[in-house]
């Protein structure tokens, strides 16, 4: 089944208000809007920067007071650009200006205007707390500089690690702004209770606010704004019908289109999440194609690297993700599926589709359980084998319930098991039992099981069947009083005939285990590895007479043996004849007159 398009199953993540309920907000009329690390998706990554590690102190203190950080790079920003940057204790970067502002408010606000408001705030860097910035580039090439402010006196002039606040602001150069939050507990007014988190425009009229005197802010907390945004055109998603993917099946398949509102080859990453954080495939993009890696810590999907792609339509790029379930896969309601891509100086973007796929992590057997050996063929439930013989388990399948869908090959195994713990596997499991098994060399009746192996407890939900054997190791006794007869078997024992075909009869032979099954009759020796000859005769007990045709003329000999029901044979007895079927010619002779002659 294919699943086309966006359609009602998409959910795009847009909050209506600016209340940092959600994780993207509404654009402000410049375009501007924020997205951060919470969920649901689309979500940018927490990844702390210690900019006090080689980077430069600030000189800075006291209470609302402001330095000056020269930025690397002209920085973009609501339609301006700038060459410094203002921070100062309350928590805000000013960049249309120096401020000193300790009363948080509102944003949009007009003064002060053209501001970051990292964590504005009344603080203060009285007893404590320092400043640092670093340049750098991030994995996409892009320059940045973060300033952080370090162990800030949260509220005014409160003293001690508990009233000690850190976090951090980025420019990046093309635009993007990134706050991050290290430690915002604070023992009054923390988590950004008294404080105005967004951005606002040069003019004062515009902006976009994140949390104002709400404490919502919490350790580990990043939130990025710009205003240009990716967008995920559409997605095609493969299943079978009813929206199931059967666990290593077969590889099915994501289609996902993309694109950048400046240039396509500025998206740097798609991402493909499985129901609730269970595992996310990645496709790394540069110039030279694209990385497909996994983040899959339990093993949930089976990504297949070699059957994914990347092709580029103008300015978009259609990814493919090709991959499998596997039976770890930890439920089988109807999940989400994330579809998300980002990249240079765009915001990232998120496609939802809502319970769109469910994973089938069970197996069963089916059919009918058989045990066959070379010797006798079918061994039913609760028959015979001689002991120390090899024999298989067939008439089995692997399937998903209710199909007659199999794993692929070599995924999973069988094993069979006896009461004694022995174990037979089969590893090469094409969706067919065919295990080999050795019987033991003893008079003993066993009970095999057979189950679906090498899968997480739970996978295997078929009913365990116990299959029956008894061994007998013993050999019956060899027929007894082989007797060959001419034309009949009223005929009396003959050592000649002068024809081949002849009536062999002989006296039952015994077993004490498994009893008689039949008896072979052959004018080969059965001990001689190199004899040719026709295919011995097979009489069914209780039956100890058959007719026999020998192929020539001669001394011959006919050997009898019995096989039990296990397979087991006997010593073969044999009789011996010879067969003459030369006609008769008369020499002349003249008998005398009235002379009787014998004839």
């Amino acid at each position: 089944m294919i699943l086309s398009g966006i359609s009602a199953a998409f959910a795009l993540i847009l909050a209506g208000a600016p209340t940092a309920d959600a994780a993207m907000s509404e654009k402000d009329d410049f375009g501007y809007m924020y997205v951060d690390s919470k969920d649901p998706a689309p979500k940018v990554e927490y990844d702390w920067i210690d900019a006090s590690d080689g980077g430069t102190k600030v000189s800075i203190s006291g209470d609302d007071s402001t330095a000056t950080v020269p930025l690397p790079f002209p920085f973009p920003f609501y339609g301006q650009t700038f060459n410094h940057a203002y921070p100062n204790t309350n928590g805000l970067l000013g960049l249309s200006g120096s401020f000193y502002h300790y009363s948080n408010q509102n944003i949009p606000c007009t003064s002060p205007s053209g501001f970051i408001a990292v964590y504005w705030d009344d603080t203060s860097m009285v007893y404590g707390g320092s400043m640092y910035y670093i340049t750098g580039t991030n994995q996409y090439g892009v320059e940045y500089i973060c300033i952080e402010w370090i162990d800030v006196e949260c509220p005014l002039y409160a003293s001690g690690p508990n009233y000690a606040i850190t976090y951090e602001v980025i420019l990046f150069k093309d635009g993007m702004i990134k706050l991050q939050y290290k430690d915002v507990t604070s023992a009054r007014q923390g988590k950004g209770q008294s404080a105005t988190v967004g951005i606002d425009a040069p003019t004062g009229s515009d902006g976009v606010l994140y949390s104002y005197n709400t404490g919502v802010l919490e350790e580990g907390l990043a939130i990025m704004f710009g205003s240009t945004i990716a967008e995920v055109k559409s997605v095609d998603l493969e299943t079978e019908e009813g929206g199931v993917f059967y666990a290593m099946h077969r590889d099915y398949t994501v289609k996902t289109v993309v694109t950048h509102p400046i240039n396509v080859d500025m998206l740097k990453q798609v991402s493909l999440t499985f129901g609730a954080n269970y595992a996310t495939a990645f496709a790394f993009l540069d110039s030279g194609g694209a990385l497909f890696t996994m983040v899959d810590p339990e093993g949930f999907i089976q990504l297949d690297p070699a059957k994914c792609s990347v092709k580029k339509n103008g300015n978009e790029l259609e990814v493919t993700f090709s991959f499998s379930p596997t039976f770890k896969y930890p439920v089988n309601t109807f999940q989400d599926l994330v579809v998300s891509t980002g990249g240079v100086g765009v915001m990232p973007n998120t496609q939802i589709l809502e319970d769109i796929y469910w994973v089938e992590t069970r197996l069963t057997l089916v059919g009918s359980m058989v045990a066959v050996s070379d010797t006798v063929g079918i061994i039913e439930n609760g028959g015979w084998i001689r002991g120390g013989e090899r024999f298989s388990f067939r008439g089995l399948s692997v399937v998903y319930p209710e199909t007659f869908k199999s794993p692929k090959p070599g995924v999973v195994t069988l094993t069979v098991s006896d009461e004694q713990g022995n174990r037979w596997v089969q590893t090469d499991v094409d969706g067919q039992a065919d295990i080999e098994v050795q019987a033991e060399n003893d008079f003993v009746r066993k009970t095999y099981i057979i189950n679906i192996t090498g899968v997480p407890p739970g996978v295997d939900i078929s009913e365990a069947v116990p299959y029956i054997l008894n061994i007998d190791p013993y050999r019956p006794t060899p027929p007894k009083e082989v007797l060959i007869h001419a034309d009949s078997f009223d005929d009396r024992n003959t050592e000649y005939d002068d024809d081949n075909e002849v009536f062999v009869t002989w006296e039952p032979a015994e077993d004490f285990e498994s009893g008689i099954a039949g008896y072979f009759v052959s004018g080969v020796d059965p001990f001689e590895d190199d004899a040719e000859g026709p295919a011995p005769v097979f009489v069914e007990s209780p039956d100890t007479s058959t007719k026999f045709v020998f192929d020539g003329m001669g001394s011959r000999k006919i050997w009898v043996w019995s096989m039990d029901k296990a397979g087991n044979p006997s010593v073969p007895s044999y009789a011996l004849t010879k067969i003459d079927a030369t006609e008769v010619t008369f020499s002349e002779f003249s008998p005398g007159h009235q002379v009787w002659v014998n004839t």
